[in-house]
């Protein structure tokens, strides 16, 4: 009676073990932060008035991943959360059986100067990212923070002379 359950037992283990396996495949993906990018977005074609967002670069181990997989990433800055967006028709490239997607995070702060320090070290020491589970996402070796900025072209309104 007693090797009876204890078989049961065994079987039951075996099969929950089976079934964590399994619901918990999305967890597996690996993945690694290759960088950040802060958007420097002229408002209203003013100088010195910027909007800006980030683009976060993240690098998969998996050749195959569903969308998913993929689509559930937040960034955490201090106590505020913003989810980020795949532009994956911009960018997914494949590298060695590694695929990089990049992320828009729409964190909309306020500058009145490109390369802001303040900004840029709130992002290096407060920001994290996080998946839908929680896991923290860690950052790749070679990971970088770099400032762009985006010209915009002033509207030809038909000047008259």
């Amino acid at each position: 009676m007693i090797k009876r359950k204890a078989i049961t037992l065994g079987i039951l283990m075996v099969c929950i073990s089976i079934f964590e396996k399994c619901s918990f495949y999305d967890s597996n993906i690996s993945s690694t932060i290759l960088n950040h990018q802060i958007i420097y977005d002229s408002i209203n074609y003013k100088v010195k008035n910027f909007n800006v967002n980030l683009y976060i670069t993240l690098e998969f181990k998996n050749k195959n991943i569903e969308r998913n997989q993929y689509n559930d990433f937040l960034l955490i800055i201090e106590k505020d959360t913003f989810p980020l967006i795949p532009q994956v028709n911009y960018l997914k490239k494949e590298n060695h059986g590694q695929i990089q997607i990049r992320y828009l995070s729409k964190i909309n702060f306020q500058s009145n100067r490109y390369d802001n320090d303040s900004i840029l070290n709130i992002i290096k020491k407060y920001s994290k990212v996080i998946n839908s589970k929680g896991k923290e996402i860690n950052k790749n070796k070679g990971f970088i923070i770099e400032p762009l900025i985006l010209l915009h072209m002033p509207k030809n309104n038909g000047i008259k002379i």
